[in-house]
């Protein structure tokens, strides 16, 4: 399974000579697959990381609202916030073999 952001290559202007985007390569890496060649892939075993999340809507720093929690979701929704909190979190466990428990 492919994951992570693909980045495509560009000359020097952000685009071809034909003034359009240039399509990815299917062979260039992702970002996941770049780290691993670089520092080796890590695997921890289905090690649990505790991740410090306050309740929703106490975040000290920026408040986004009353039902908002900034750091983990236990299931995707349909709002855009909560579902990319999920589903980074959710890629982060599966590359990394890891579950992330809030406290």
């Amino acid at each position: 399974m492919q994951t992570g952001v693909r980045i495509p290559a560009r000359s020097s202007a952000g685009t071809n000579p034909a003034g359009t985007q240039p399509e990815a390569d299917e062979n260039e890496k992702t970002y996941f697959e770049q780290a691993w060649d670089a520092q080796g892939k890590q695997t921890f075993d289905g090690m649990s990381f505790k991740i410090l999340s306050p309740d929703p809507g106490a975040h000290f720093y920026n408040f986004s609202g009353p039902e908002e929690n900034e750091v983990y979701y236990e299931t995707s929704s349909a709002e855009a916030l909560s579902n990319s909190i999920y589903m980074r979190n959710l890629k982060t466990e599966e590359n990394l073999g890891i579950k992330i428990e809030p406290v």
